[in-house]
């Protein structure tokens, strides 16, 4: 579960790709998705399934960094610490578990700020035991839409994103 970035822009809305990553992952599959909500409703979620879910990936991408017209804040947002290690805490339920935070400056066009910021949450949500990634890898690959902010919808951006996170999930279990 996750932000916006689990959903993929097509020009009418949005898509996902749940049915790739059921193909790969299985029927009990599921990707829920907080558009522009952020940490505090992932969490939210999280500790509502806390007992239903073996394996869980989150991907938080940081949007509490931005104001409107996605532009970075000027400061470390006060509230940030506390929502990652209030992410941490829930994620600490589940038997396996990942989370994939923040991306990179490179990715949404800001300055690097952005990547030490997400660095220090990272952090937070490492030391607390769980297996933490930036996503860089996999989303500097995917086509972009032309607001540079969002995945286009692309049998070929689907296909990558199911196998990257049915990847992440065999390496929580194992």
């Amino acid at each position: 579960m996750g932000d916006s970035v689990l959903r993929l822009k097509t020009s009418k809305g949005t898509s996902g790709f749940l049915p790739q990553s059921r193909r790969i992952l299985g029927p009990n599959t599921k990707i829920v998705s907080f558009p522009g909500e952020g940490a505090s409703a992932i969490t939210r979620y999280l500790h509502s399934i806390r007992f239903d879910a073996q394996a869980v990936v989150v991907v938080w991408f940081l949007n509490e960094f931005f104001h409107t017209q996605w532009r970075l804040t000027e400061h470390y947002p006060a509230y940030m610490d506390a929502l990652a290690e209030g992410l941490a805490d829930v994620l600490g339920n589940f038997p396996h578990r990942a989370a994939i935070i923040g991306g990179c400056a490179h990715l949404w066009n800001v300055s690097g700020k952005f990547d030490m910021w997400a660095e220090r949450v990272r952090g937070i949500v490492s030391r607390r035991g769980i297996r933490v990634v930036s996503g860089e890898d996999i989303y500097s690959i995917c086509e972009i839409t032309d607001d540079r902010w969002h995945v286009r919808s692309t049998p070929r951006n689907k296909a990558m994103l199911a196998s990257y996170f049915a990847n992440l999930v065999w390496q929580i279990i194992s």
